[in-house]
């Protein structure tokens, strides 16, 4: 298994969002059974295949993921796990256009990675509400939580992060270390 996490994670990098999406799928469930949610398996691929999903526009398939965590009984769901699956349902109000429960959801979901001390997650859902914003039409908005998550991206080498970034048409990532 820790083979097929690995080859999610390169999969989604190299923009093969459908076979990531077919790995995360086959692996997972079985992840949760067999070694809980709390494994490094389940804390790897549960994300990655989530992103391929949302990539993909399935949403159905974004949601079974959300069950395979949300159905566990509490405690189950280390607190890193918890801020994912609170990004997953933001973003699939976002792709359902709830936008005040997206945008709330999606703030909170930045405030969770930071207390967490995850500085790529932090930076990573900055870059996803950022990129709601732009649709809403509040670029403006936008730009500072594009900035921030340049500056932290960039020091991690997060290449990927940072050319979404770029797409985004915002700021130049090297242009605000």
């Amino acid at each position: 298994m820790a083979y097929a996490t690995d080859l999610i994670a390169v999969l989604l990098a190299e923009g093969r969002l459908e076979e990531a999406l077919e790995q995360g799928q086959r692996i997972l469930t079985p992840a949760v059974d067999k070694l809980a949610a709390a494994s490094e398996i389940v804390r790897q691929a549960w994300p990655d295949t989530l992103q391929a999903a949302l990539g993909l526009g399935r949403i159905e398939d974004a949601r079974r993921l959300v069950e395979l965590l949300a159905e566990l009984p509490p405690g189950h769901i280390p607190p890193y796990l918890e801020a994912q699956l609170a990004r997953a349902r933001a973003l699939i109000d976002a792709a359902e256009d709830r936008h005040e429960s997206a945008e709330a959801r999606l703030r909170d979901v930045i405030d969770q990675f930071a207390a967490l001390g995850y500085p790529y997650w932090e930076a990573f859902t900055q870059t996803d509400l950022a990129e709601w914003l732009i649709g809403q039409r509040r670029a403006s908005e936008a730009d500072p939580l594009l900035e921030e998550a340049a500056r932290t991206l960039h020091p991690l080498g997060a290449r990927p992060a940072l050319e979404r970034i770029e797409r985004l048409g915002r700021p130049d990532p090297a242009a605000v270390v």
